[in-house]
């Protein structure tokens, strides 16, 4: 069995050789003006999780990693480019502690360089298999339908909208690498269907999980972080406007949804309400379903030390997202 050490290691050991293979791909020609711009978006750290499934689940499924390492870098490709065109329409000038990449060279060249990689991506999965490019623009659909989605559709409260958007604009980036693993792999269509479940299931934990740690924060630190500092309506807002009675509570969710300044006696209210509805609670539930989903749907992978990995992988995710609040660590 593996422990939370032994997958730190291999996420930092993928995360070396995807970071590489993406310095290579975009050492062409053709990038020499804005080689620095591409760089630099890809290189902005992070776990470089979407790569690590892809290249699991191929394990899992008797393919070997050399052969899709590139394929996997495609995801890690679109997921950096579109946090970079994230910092544009938030306004964002840090990512990770560092200046992101609008601050460091203009609105305009990170959304040009997000549709670089973007295309890139699509143009180096056709290169190789057909069905990878058509899988890598699909993904790139749903993603961009899902950001506008969230942006656009005036649902307040509606928890089917919020699974629907987090479905499109992060799932799918987790499916599409387990996917792509399957395929590589040349696995059945039972076991395709397996990895695509497995990676939505993580991608919708993962979501709900952040949502929650910006929620928790916030309580935790008596003041507005993140998601909450933006106005964002996540599950536990949605559960706790669902499940209140009170039309104080309503109006103080309402006055924070439109990016209202809230008092410390309003949020005192509103983290009151969340205690008293279990919200906080019956997110860490939905969270647990989502992730219990995923390692079920392994079954029918074979029996190995990937397979294994992939099933305490969820875990480790989701630990390393609470983590971040002080008392939840424990």
């Amino acid at each position: 069995m593996y422990d939370d050490d032994q997958i730190r290691d291999f996420l930092v050991g993928v995360g070396d050789e995807i970071t590489d293979t993406m310095g290579k791909l975009i050492e062409d020609e053709q990038f020499a003006g804005i080689a620095n711009l591409l760089i630099y978006q890809t290189a902005t750290g992070g776990k470089r999780l979407r790569p690590a499934l892809a290249i699991l689940v191929t394990q899992a499924l008797g393919g070997e990693k050399e052969e899709t390492l590139e394929l996997a870098a495609t995801f890690e490709m679109i997921h950096q480019a579109s946090l970079a065109v994230d910092d544009v329409v938030d306004g964002d000038f840090l990512r990770r502690g560092k200046p992101s990449t609008p601050a460091v060279f203009g609105m305009a060249a990170a959304v040009m360089g997000g549709t670089t990689l973007f295309s890139l991506a699509i143009k180096l999965g056709l290169d190789k298999n057909v069905a990878i490019g058509r899988l890598l623009s699909d993904t790139l659909v749903k993603m961009a339908t899902g950001n506008s989605e969230e942006i656009l559709v005036q649902k307040k409260y509606d928890e089917d909208q919020y699974l629907r958007v987090i479905k499109l604009k992060t799932a799918s980036l987790f499916k599409a690498p387990c996917q792509m693993g399957a395929i590589i792999s040349r696995s059945g269509e039972l076991q395709i269907l397996a990895a695509k479940t497995y990676g939505e299931n993580v991608g919708m934990m993962y979501q709900v999980a952040d949502d929650l740690v910006d929620v928790l924060k916030t309580k935790t630190y008596e003041k507005p972080i993140g998601d909450m500092r933006e106005g964002k309506i996540t599950y536990p807002l949605i559960h706790t406007y669902k499940n209140t009675q009170r039309d104080d509570i309503k109006k103080t969710i309402d006055a924070f949804r439109k990016k209202k300044q809230l008092s410390q006696d309003d949020w005192i209210l509103l983290f009151d309400s969340m205690d008293k509805n279990e919200s906080i609670k019956a997110t860490e539930e939905l969270i647990t379903r989502y992730r219990d989903q995923a390692i079920q749907s392994l079954g029918v992978f074979p029996d190995n030390e990937y397979t294994q990995m992939l099933k305490i992988l969820p875990d480790y995710m989701k630990n390393a997202i609470l983590s971040e609040v002080p008392k939840l660590s424990s």
